[in-house]
C-alpha cells in the first residue's frame, strides 16, 4: 500500500487515540538530517518539546482497532506472515480471517447486513517495536509538522467530536 509518506524505522513512537468509531494514530516520520556522518544516532521522545515532522492517520469509520505486539523481531510468527507482510511497511489485508471473523459475530444481531468484506478495510501497519491493525471504511493520512503531544490532544479532541 503505497501512502506517499514513510515512518522512522528506528523509533516512530506511534500512539493511538481511539473511540468506538474513530481512530487516529499518530507516529514520527522518516526524515533525512542532512549532517547525519554515520557516527552518532538521535535519542527521540514522546514528551520531546520540539516541533518535529510526524504522520496523522485517521481511520474513518473505525470498527476496531489492535495495537501491540509483535514487533519487527519476532512478526515471522504472526499468522499472516506468509502472506506478503513487509517490515516497516503499509498493507492492506485482503480477504481478511478478522474481517469475516467479525461479521461473524455480529451476524447473531437481529438487523445485521452482510457485505462487511465489501465496505471494510483491514489496515495493517508494522512498526518497529509494535503493530498496529484497524477495520475501517477509509483512511486519511496528513504529514504535519509539530509537538507530538500537541498532536495527541489535537487527536483526542477530533475522536471526542466523532
Amino acid at each position: 500500500m503505497d501512502l506517499a509518506a514513510q515512518w522512522d524505522t528506528g523509533a516512530p513512537l506511534p500512539h493511538l487515540v481511539s473511540n468506538g468509531s474513530a481512530a487516529v494514530l499518530i507516529c514520527y516520520a522518516s526524515t533525512v538530517d542532512p549532517n547525519w556522518d554515520g557516527t552518532y544516532a538521535t535519542v527521540v521522545s514522546p514528551t520531546d518539546p520540539m516541533p518535529a515532522q510526524l504522520l496523522e492517520f485517521t481511520f474513518g469509520h473505525c470498527h476496531a482497532t489492535k495495537f501491540g505486539g509483535p514487533n519487527d523481531e519476532v512478526i515471522s510468527g504472526h499468522p499472516l506472515f506468509s502472506r506478503g507482510l513487509e517490515p516497516y511497511e503499509p498493507h492492506i489485508v485482503h480477504n481478511s480471517p478478522w474481517i469475516a471473523e467479525e461479521e461473524r459475530i455480529n451476524s447473531v444481531h437481529p438487523l445485521h447486513q452482510g457485505g462487511w468484506s465489501q465496505r471494510l478495510k483491514h489496515y495493517f501497519f508494522m512498526f518497529h517495536d509494535e503493530t498496529f491493525e484497524a477495520l475501517a471504511v477509509d483512511l486519511r493520512v496528513d504529514q504535519v509538522h509539530g509537538v507530538l503531544e500537541d498532536r495527541l490532544l489535537h487527536a483526542v479532541s477530533s475522536v471526542l467530536r466523532d
